[in-house]
């Protein structure tokens, strides 16, 4: 949502919004004291944030971190007694070289230079993850899609998107990949599901953060269940899985998107037309299939149909997500129907 650009965005709306970016954050923090060295005194919070005291770290034995006061007192804290933070740094001090950043060469950072190119000179399907059955004609394509979406499986038109596209996503995946070994990944990993659980189970304690300004609350709690189901889907998604990013997965991370907005975006666009927000037509959600922006009652509804279908070559009617119609021109590479010109990706 982009305030700048629209004068009927509600403040009140852009208020709640920057607040749900503030409750993620918070409850999301990534250790930001990775440039700290273990000798030096560092500052640990409790989970509720109420205490904090001042200590060297010296070692993680079991669930508990040992540090040593100033006076040279050494204490135990049991690690879930501490806030995310202070527990990532704990853990980032016990293991620095699992924190550390796996270098990148120049040969991952340039362009392929036409590795992503079939021998006809067409873009290849760097895609893993096969989510409509190959080698079917454009109508039958369409038939099985359909049927997927009505049953909420809205990941398939993930499958829907050019291999230029896909291929782009991909490589992006990989080289973020680089930047990050397995163990770092994996921490991060486990902080995502912990602050998945601690939005799930305490949401007294994060609704009632003192930074949290009253007059937004309202709002921010009728959002808040969308908000903790969002973050413990992805948190369950394969783009959680390390090998997801080092295989450059993009039908794996393009499905979830198409899911998210099946069903998040929904509830949010729903949320807000019930508190009669001004700005609630430009949340509904449109879905990305074979290049354009449609909606899930228009997929379901069959308004996406095919026209003409010649053997590789297909031409398709459809409706996109501001009710105008258009066609679409197919063609059928490696067995995948896919848009002729580059596909249209969701914006964040």
């Amino acid at each position: 949502m982009n305030c700048e650009s629209s004068q009927s965005c509600n403040p009140k709306v852009a208020r709640c919004s920057l607040m749900l970016t503030f409750l993620i954050s918070f409850v999301l923090t990534i250790p930001h004291s990775f440039a700290q060295e273990a000798g030096e005194i560092q500052k640990w919070t409790d989970i509720t944030g109420a205490r904090t005291i001042e200590a060297k770290f010296l070692r993680i034995e079991g669930d508990s971190v040992v540090l040593e006061r100033a006076s040279g007192q050494e204490i135990k804290v049991q690690m879930s007694k501490l806030n995310l933070t202070s527990q990532a740094l704990a853990k980032r001090l016990a293991n620095p070289k699992a924190f550390e950043k796996k270098p990148s060469t120049a040969k991952e950072m340039k362009p392929s230079d036409g590795s992503n190119k079939n021998g006809d000179g067409s873009a290849a399907n760097t895609s893993k993850t096969e989510l409509i059955p190959r080698n079917k004609s454009a109508a039958d394509t369409l038939a099985f899609v359909r049927a997927e979406v009505e049953k909420g499986n809205c990941a398939v038109l993930a499958d829907t998107i050019g291999d230029e596209e896909l291929g782009k996503l991909s490589k992006t995946l990989k080289v973020l990949s680089t930047k990050m070994n397995k163990s770092t990944f994996d921490s991060v990993k486990s902080l995502f599901k912990r602050s998945a659980k601690v939005l799930t189970e305490k949401k007294d304690f994060v609704m009632n953060y003192p930074r949290i300004p009253s007059e937004v609350k309202p709002r921010l709690s009728a959002h808040y269940d969308t908000a903790a189901g969002a973050i413990n889907e992805v948190s369950q998604s394969p783009v959680s899985d390390y090998q997801t990013w080092t295989d450059g997965d993009a039908t794996a991370v393009m499905g979830l998107i198409a899911k998210m907005i099946d069903v998040y975006q929904t509830q949010v666009y729903e949320t807000e037309l019930k508190l009669k927000s001004e700005n609630a037509d430009s949340l509904k959600p449109a879905l990305p299939m074979f290049g354009f922006l449609t909606t899930k009652q228009d997929i379901i509804s069959g308004q996406i149909k095919v026209l003409s279908e010649n053997e590789d070559q297909a031409e398709i009617e459809y409706v996109s997500s501001d009710g105008n119609k258009g066609t679409a021109k197919l063609t059928r590479i490696n067995g995948r129907w896919q848009n002729a010109t580059p596909a249209v990706l969701p914006q964040g």
